[in-house]
């Protein structure tokens, strides 16, 4: 009889440090499992350059996240006085990791017996239900919170950050895939192999697109690695884009990257100032390798011929900077509306030619959107046709009020009118025009403004299912029941809300939501409340 996985031995098998107090394991109660990592480029760039170093500040870390506890307030009732004021009451929770907990630090994988051994350190935290929040939210708030202490980033808050979190549904994708190849059969990967070329090309076409979009190439290379592997196992070979991937696969390289192994080459350590980019793949892994850590990009470019020198750096200036929103790799509806309202700007002069600018950069019939505020009529935003539909974006949706344009267009010092017509980027707007967008629209009517390839949206009899790895949004009649993990998600339960009517907010309930919660999709509601 084949022997069931347990999770608690697997942590304990190959961990560095150990914090055990779990009295006696039960799967059916030590059923929460979370991990989390830092990888080494971030910690050599903090000073910590040495395995020994490395393992003492994780060492450190762990202690302080078990040791300490976190605190938080949960909003529990709701009333109108008598006077018809609404009162909210919250109650302060709290949560620790010392008991019944299993948690452990991790320098090593669980088949190999050296430390960093192409994998980044990492914590485990095995622990019975308690009040950590939906998707393990405040058990991330508090770990944020701790490593932030030691000018150190989890990689899943770097995710929220980085463009890898919009290409979750492709990254998936690309797993699944590297998953299938590893667990088939020998007979069955042959088949797959010798007669199912074209599906084969077709994931190595998706693999490739991710590591394009991303940069991603650790992930990259570790599916190539695997089917590789494979099959020289079986004594296959595959060609793809020219090469036998049993030999040599190819390594896609994006600008960013070409320029960093030129920079390399050259031995250019100013331009190689962008080693604190945390979107920079290779520059992370090039630290490692300076360092005399193994890194996965620089062998395999190694391999190919790239002459990689070993530079020494001060990293004293880096501050391993992570990406900020504002520098996405591609925008949402309202920041291309932001981004054109700013250019026109620059040269209308009243509002007559704010418009006419705005028209020819593809806001058909754009006028302005009001309101009555304290009994005196307010413009709040902008109304307009795009592609044969009504849009109507709100000031305070793209960080800016009337008075600022007012102030802007009153300004003498105007730019030149250039001949040619002002660049549109909302004509340039890349929609998200993904399956799941499509039944989204389908169910609701209405355009998702986020990528949802990464979710399964299914509709029943009596309620709508959207869900994905790490959260779930139950949409029945009179309830939306929600487990969100991103500010993405709060974005598409207030799409949904919206579309139900249900657009004050004064009069929404809410049970055992998490104050922050509350707060970002009340923000993120306001400027739809017209």
């Amino acid at each position: 009889m084949k022997e069931n996985f347990r999770v608690d031995l697997h942590i304990l098998d190959h961990a560095d440090t150990i914090k055990n107090d779990i009295k006696e394991y039960n799967s059916t109660i030590h059923k929460h499992h979370f991990k989390c990592s830092i990888d080494t480029s971030q910690l050599i760039v903090k000073g910590h350059n040495t395995k020994d170093k490395i393992n003492k500040v994780m060492r450190d870390l762990l202690d302080e996240i078990t040791n300490t506890e976190y605190e938080f307030r949960v909003k529990t009732r709701t009333y109108t006085d008598r006077h018809g004021n609404k009162k909210e009451y919250y109650s302060t929770k709290r949560f620790n990791l010392k008991d019944d907990v299993l948690a452990a630090y991790h320098n090593r994988s669980f088949n190999s017996d050296a430390e960093f051994d192409n994998i980044e350190p990492h914590f485990h935290f095995l622990f019975s239900n308690r009040e950590m929040g939906r998707s393990f939210y405040h058990l991330k708030k508090h770990l944020q919170e701790k490593a932030g202490k030691y000018g150190l980033v989890f990689h899943f808050a770097e995710d929220k950050e980085h463009g890898t979190n919009r290409y979750k549904g492709l990254m998936q994708k690309c797993s699944n895939f590297s998953w299938w190849t590893q667990k088939m059969n020998d007979k069955v990967f042959s088949n797959y192999v010798n007669r199912k070329s074209e599906d084969m090309t077709n994931n190595l076409d998706l693999l490739l697109e991710y590591t394009q979009k991303t940069g991603n190439l650790q992930f990259y290379i570790k599916v190539m690695n695997n089917l590789k592997k494979r099959l020289l196992e079986n004594d296959l070979s595959f060609e793809y884009r020219g090469n036998d991937i049993s030999k040599l696969y190819p390594i896609p390289l994006n600008e960013q990257m070409s320029e960093t192994l030129e920079a390399i080459a050259r031995k250019d350590k100013r331009a190689l100032e962008r080693l604190n980019d945390r979107d920079n793949f290779l520059s992370r892994d090039y630290i490692k390798y300076c360092n005399g850590f193994q890194s996965t990009i620089i062998g395999e470019l190694a391999a190919r011929g790239y002459n990689l020198e070993v530079m020494e750096f001060d990293y004293s200036g880096m501050q391993a900077k992570k990406k900020s929103k504002k520098e996405r790799p591609f925008e949402t509806f309202n920041e291309a509306v932001k981004k054109d309202l700013q250019e026109a700007l620059k040269y209308a002069r009243n509002e007559r030619e704010l418009k006419l600018f705005l028209q020819k950069s593809g806001y058909d019939g754009i006028g302005f959107k009001s309101k009555n505020i304290n009994g005196k009529r307010q413009n709040i935003g902008l109304k307009f046709n795009f592609k044969g539909k009504e849009y109507s974006v709100y000031y305070n949706q793209i960080d800016t009020t009337w008075s600022e344009i007012t102030r802007q267009l009153m300004d003498s010092n105007k730019q030149h009118l250039p001949e040619e017509a002002l660049a549109s980027n909302l004509a340039n707007l890349k929609f998200f025009d993904s399956y799941q967008n499509k039944i989204f629209k389908q169910i609701y009517d209405i355009d998702a403004d986020m990528d949802l390839s990464k979710y399964f949206i299914k509709k029943e009899s009596d309620h709508i299912v959207i869900s994905s790895k790490d959260s779930k949004i139950i949409d029945s009649a009179q309830r939306i029941e929600a487990e969100y993990s991103d500010d993405e998600e709060i974005k598409l339960i207030a799409q949904m809300l919206i579309n139900k009517g249900w657009t004050d907010f004064e009069k929404l309930e809410f049970n055992d939501s998490d104050e922050d919660f509350i707060l970002k999709l009340k923000n993120e509601m306001e400027g739809y409340n017209y």
